[in-house]
């Protein structure tokens, strides 16, 4: 709620629009679509079993396979690498981004509003973290808990640079820590 009533009003006029032709190229075919999730469905704890490969790399129509993750892309390499889906799109944070290859699409993201959010958390002394679409960054050191957290869904994260691509920003995530006294906060 910091950020509620200035996110929304810069918001309003922010648009995204799709690249059609991207688009066009994931349906270019008429045949089906499989979208296989991967986190703790396709994998488990982030482990992928002999048998899920085998099968993958078996299906008939393993090009129309699309693997989805609510994770950046770095998380998720190794199962794409496993199953040689490496020529395949892929979906990202949750369908924000559309991958193939070193090639992608931000569908849905936060853009340049990005650097009015990242300066209000600065402002508010917030430790945050920002999504692109291939990595995490932090803008300072994390708690045990979530760095447990984020190593648990394979979810690599770096110091945050000092050039910020405000662009490419996808996703803001900030931590608040309820353990606080009032007199810390």
């Amino acid at each position: 709620s910091i950020l509620k009533n200035e996110f929304v009003s810069s918001n309003k006029e922010t648009f995204i629009e799709i690249d059609e032709l991207f688009l066009n190229k994931l349906f270019k075919n008429k045949t089906p679509l499989y979208f296989l999730d991967v986190d703790n469905t396709l994998t488990d704890q982030g482990f992928l079993s002999n048998e899920k490969i085998e099968f993958i790399s078996n299906f008939k129509y393993k090009e129309n396979i699309i693997l989805s993750t609510g994770k950046v892309s770095d998380a998720i390499m190794n199962v794409i690498n496993d199953c040689k889906l490496n020529d395949n799109y892929y979906s990202c944070l949750n369908g924000s981004v559309i991958h193939k290859k070193e090639k992608y699409q931000i569908i849905n993201g936060i853009g340049e509003v990005s650097e009015h959010i990242i300066n209000s958390l600065m402002d508010k002394d917030v430790t945050f973290i920002f999504y692109y679409h291939d990595h995490i960054e932090v803008n300072k050191p994390l708690l045990q808990k979530d760095i447990d957290n984020l190593n648990k869904f394979n979810e690599k994260f770096y110091p945050c640079k000092n050039a910020i691509n405000y662009k490419e920003i996808v996703k803001v995530l900030a931590f608040i820590d309820d353990n606080k006294t009032k007199e810390q906060e």
